[in-house]
């Protein structure tokens, strides 16, 4: 949850009230209804999806994950950062290849790591993520000195 928590709230929250707060009007109205539906929506798919496969993983911890399970903990990060890259894309026009890095490697491990544990799967996709975050949070630490500045 705390790799999640930092996909989000590292720095786009801050990002996207800083950017709607420089628009006005119809504008900004447009938007809004934008990240909060169309971006958003994905958003919180990958978070219930998340909450199945935790679940399934706290309940199986030492045994693979089901299909079901598996699907639920990669196709809850592909939505969540899916979410965010068309909420970015939405106010800035940029993607973020770590972002997607992380998603594609969240594939693959649920889809070849059949065999592993419920727990070290988990903790392989939740390592991928965190490590596209960390890298992501380098590449673009001036950017989130000034979010977190308030300077936009």
């Amino acid at each position: 949850m705390a790799a999640l928590w930092w996909a989000y709230f590292d720095f786009v929250a801050g990002a996207v009230e800083q950017a709607l707060g420089r628009l006005t009007g119809h504008e900004r109205g447009h938007v809004a209804r934008d990240l909060f539906t169309f971006a958003y929506f994905p958003l919180i798919a990958g978070i219930v999806l998340f909450a199945v496969a935790a679940k399934k993983v706290v309940a199986h911890s030492g045994d693979p994950l089901s299909g079901p399970g598996r699907f639920a903990l990669g196709a809850a990060i592909v939505s969540l950062l899916l979410g965010l890259a068309a909420g970015r894309f939405r106010l800035i026009r940029q993607l973020s290849p770590e972002r997607f890095a992380a998603a594609a490697v969240a594939v693959v491990a649920t889809l070849l790591l059949t065999d592993v544990s419920a727990l070290a799967l988990l903790g392989i996709v939740v390592a991928a993520l965190a490590v596209a975050l960390a890298v992501e949070a380098v590449r673009l630490r001036e950017v989130r000195a000034a979010i977190h500045s308030g300077g936009g």
